[in-house]
């Protein structure tokens, strides 16, 4: 039975009508069954009783598929459903009509609730106007879930032969029974993503791809030949590389010359250090079009920080989008209305207070950061921020002591007075064996480190951030390069600021005070102006010892390297010493 799909799915009360029914499916099957989502239960579910109401047709005669539909459905259903079940379901399903079953399998409510990964339609719609298939195109969704972008496609009717690719053998179905439902050119193809779309040899017109956020190497590099090469071939990509760079390379790969892509991604990957040198990859051989960074809470099943990228071939810039605080703000989650969306799509076209073209050089002299916020004069996501001068007791610069002085104090033997410079901090982190020093003068004394001072870099972008952990009654004297800072640690955690001046809105927080084209450097009262997001204490202890635990594993594998590194150097010694 063909239905008006559009008109189906707004309909109040037909999605109330569904809302009921999924609930009596629900507590029938897990009176036996206890599942985290019952997702696949209610799709199978509600997709039989569409073809079976009103009709003779028994659970037998289902089991035995006598009713022509595709086997690995009914191999679910005998699995999930018992006979009794069925005849309490189908009861049940009597008092409703056919469209209710229709709503129920393309959207159930755990759908709505976010109880899977499942796209929010909102970025489903801006997805689908941004890449705007038409009848002739070849249309692909990488890691079409449970089919949401798919089901989308096919209802606004642009009449294109669309292509799912999917994994989890579950969500595989739910998108077969969808497609099935509503008719269009379509298939989804099961299988891993790096080893089925190579195989397929396609290339598509148009792709979207809501991949997984986060996952580790070791769950992708399963032998596919597409990642062997990526690997081998790439110097770009590593064994670090993000897991969103390498579904993007996917992406790149299997779309048409012409074509366009339009893929969500964390919003780390889009600025830091780790990826830097993929993105740069993506960015020189201008396969990046735009990024549109997304409002939090978008997804109700977690609160990762998202963009929308926007790939296609031969960009000589890319404009970026700042669209965090373009939409209807709900109780639990956020959408994009029709009015957020064509705000989105003009800011798209050209550089407004929401978007800003960057160019090549812009991007190289920024680490390749995709970031709205790295290029504009102030971040503009500071929420609960408090002036930097509310929460600092003392801020100082280092003793202004010449390379002569320092030559005179110098120490060859071990002292309890040590020196810091600007080199001794790396990758956020003091080095362990500081200079010696014979002493410090009493004048430089109130230069001295103490413990949890945050150390700041005054010259040379990108700034450098550490926080001081003092061990025993040794002294420390800052170089006159470095602000010593003294939080009011009743207020602020001296990591979690860290934290924050490491993120991206921290170093565009510092850029846009930062003055000096040939030697950059930031002023103490422009540094005291800034604003920081001041959670309560509670939050920042949790983000502080998550950032220790972080920095204390990277502290473990630098220490592993350089031992590699020592065991390296000395392989022909030792092996003439065996």
């Amino acid at each position: 039975m063909h239905y008006d799909y559009k008109k189906l799915m707004n309909d109040q009360k037909i999605n109330e009508a569904a809302r009921r029914l999924e609930w009596d499916i629900v507590s029938i099957i897990r009176e036996r069954t206890v599942a985290s989502k019952y997702e696949l239960e209610v799709v199978v579910v509600s997709y039989l009783l569409e073809k079976t109401v009103g009709t003779s047709i028994t659970y037998e005669e289902i089991c035995n598929n006598d009713i022509g539909i595709d086997q690995v459905i009914v191999n679910q259903f005998t699995e999930m459903v018992k006979p009794d079940e069925w005849k309490r379901i189908v009861e049940r399903a009597e008092n409703y009509d056919k469209p209710v079953f229709v709503c129920l399998a393309l959207t159930t409510e755990t759908q709505e609730k976010g109880y899977d990964e499942s796209t929010p339609a909102s970025i489903v719609r801006l997805s689908e106007r941004i890449l705007g298939c038409s009848k002739k195109d070849a249309v692909a969704d990488i890691c079409c879930g449970g089919g949401t972008f798919i089901v989308n496609h096919i209802i606004q009717g642009s009449g294109s032969e669309i292509t799912g690719f999917e994994i989890n053998v579950q969500k595989f179905i739910i998108s077969k029974i969808r497609i099935e439902l509503i008719g269009g050119k379509s298939e989804v193809v099961i299988g891993n993503v790096f080893e089925t779309i190579p195989a397929s040899g396609k290339k598509f017109d148009k792709i979207f791809s809501n991949y997984p956020f986060g996952l580790r190497l070791k769950m992708l590099d399963t032998g596919a030949p597409y990642l062997d090469e990526l690997f081998t071939g790439n110097p770009a990509f590593t064994k670090a590389t993000s897991s969103d760079w390498i579904f993007n390379s996917l992406i790149c790969d299997s779309l048409a010359k012409k074509g366009r892509a339009v893929a969500i991604i964390t919003n780390g990957s889009t600025w830091n250090n780790i990826d830097m040198g993929t993105r740069r990859h993506f960015v020189e051989n201008g396969l990046i079009e735009s990024v549109i960074a997304l409002p939090k809470n978008m997804f109700s099943f977690t609160n990762v920080a998202t963009s929308l990228v926007v790939f296609s071939f031969g960009n000589k810039s890319i404009r970026l989008v700042d669209a965090s605080n373009n939409c209807v703000q709900g109780r639990r989650i956020n959408v994009f209305s029709d009015e957020n969306i064509e705000a989105i799509l003009e800011a798209l076209k050209t550089d407004s207070d929401i978007s800003k073209t960057i160019t090549l050089e812009e991007l190289r002299n920024n680490d390749y950061s995709l970031h709205y916020g790295r290029y504009v004069s102030a971040p503009t996501n500071i929420e609960n921020g408090v002036k930097f001068e509310n929460i600092i007791k003392r801020i100082t610069r280092g003793a202004p002591c010449t390379a002569k002085d320092l030559d005179e104090m110098a120490s060859e033997i071990p002292t309890n007075s040590q020196y810091l410079m600007l080199s001794n901090i790396k990758d956020g982190m003091i080095d362990e064996d500081l200079p010696y020093i014979s002493g410090i003068d009493e004048k430089h004394k109130k230069y001295c480190l103490k413990n949890n001072n945050l150390i700041l870099s005054k010259n040379g972008y990108p700034y450098k951030v550490a926080v001081v952990n003092m061990e025993g009654d040794k002294q420390v004297l800052a170089n006159g390069n470095l602000y010593i800072i003294e939080l009011d640690e009743k207020k602020a955690n001296p990591y979690y600021i860290k934290a924050f001046l490491d993120s991206e809105d921290g170093i565009a927080t510092l850029k846009s005070i930062t003055v000096g084209a040939t030697i950059p450097n930031i002023g103490v009262e422009d540094l005291k102006s800034i604003l920081i997001p001041l959670p309560s204490m509670e939050e920042q202890e949790r983000i502080a010892k998550k950032y220790q635990a972080t920095r204390d594993e990277v502290f473990i594998l630098k220490k592993r390297l350089d031992q590699a590194i020592n065991r390296l150097q000395h392989c022909l010694d030792d092996d003439k010493e065996g």
